[in-house]
């Protein structure tokens, strides 16, 4: 379920789907839909998942070139590992479970 934040800073619903199967193609055909409904000017910067493959690479193929999430995501890494050194299996455990695929 797609949410937007409104000016003040309340979140809304912006749509919802069922689909079949969660499948990279059919988040892709549900996504390409909901990117239609936008303006140029109205693309989202940021997009935040969970750990759904499918839907992470659905996003990259509808929502490409708009998304600052690869140099958020750098920022905000750095950032956890200086956060985390005292308490290293707690950082190694975050890499290996949620973020290997994306370092």
């Amino acid at each position: 379920m797609p949410l937007g934040v409104s000016s003040t800073q309340k979140t809304f619903s912006i749509g919802f789907a069922f689909i079949h199967r969660e499948k990279e193609a059919n988040y892709t055909w549900v996504l390409n839909y909901l990117r239609s409904t936008f303006d140029k000017c109205m693309l989202p910067h940021v997009i935040i998942t969970d750990r759904e493959f499918a839907l992470i690479n659905a996003f990259e193929i509808s929502f490409y070139g708009c998304c600052l999430i690869t140099m958020t995501y750098t920022e905000n890494y750095k950032q956890l590992q200086s956060m985390l050194t005292d308490y290293p299996c707690d950082l190694r455990y975050v890499m290996d479970t949620w973020l290997k695929k994306y370092t």
